[in-house]
């Protein structure tokens, strides 16, 4: 009679620990992806520019702002295409950097060509070196990055002035 209680009890207070578990994990975010790397250094990797035959370290970033963004981009990316123009706008007031992810050179380079350039530099990141580092879910993805390289804000989906005001520019501002 002891063991079945005792037994009953064991079942019980794993059940409870398991609620308890899952009730925590409800009240976070699945659209949030700043707990993944917010905080973090944006990692020292050398990639190839798509633009030319030299390579740029990803630490090596150094500014007049205390801030910069980077874009992950594909020409394979509908999305990609869609926030485009207004990269185009943004890239003329702040700093935006360009990582072309998963592509092939000579694509990525077309799609510059053709839809413009508002990338200060572009790393071509074709086996996702970076993207496996900072945690890239898909593309278009946009990181706010501190001067220092501390990433402050990461966000996934199409960049556009709704999202620039509301996502962006407070985080900027505290920045600044």
């Amino acid at each position: 009679m002891k063991k079945n209680y005792l037994l009953a009890v064991v079942i019980g207070g794993v059940f409870i620990a398991l609620m308890v578990l899952l009730a925590l994990g409800l009240r976070n975010n699945p659209d949030d992806l700043d707990f993944v790397t917010k905080g973090r250094k944006i990692p020292a990797i050398e990639l190839p520019l798509l633009l030319s035959d030299k390579t740029l370290n990803t630490a090596d970033v150094k500014l007049n702002k205390p801030y910069y963004l980077v874009n992950f981009f594909g020409s394979w990316c509908p999305s990609c295409y869609q926030e485009h123009a207004f990269l185009l706008s943004l890239g003329k007031k702040v700093p935006l950097y360009g990582v072309n992810w998963k592509d092939k050179r000579a694509d990525g380079q077309q799609f510059i060509r053709a839809m413009g350039n508002p990338f200060r530099h572009i790393w071509a990141d074709s086996n996702s070196r970076l993207a496996i580092e900072l945690g890239v879910s898909g593309a278009p993805e946009t990181y706010l990055i501190a001067a220092d390289g501390t990433i402050v804000h990461r966000y996934a989906g199409v960049m556009t002035a709704k999202v620039w005001a509301k996502e962006f520019q407070p985080k900027i501002q505290a920045l600044e």
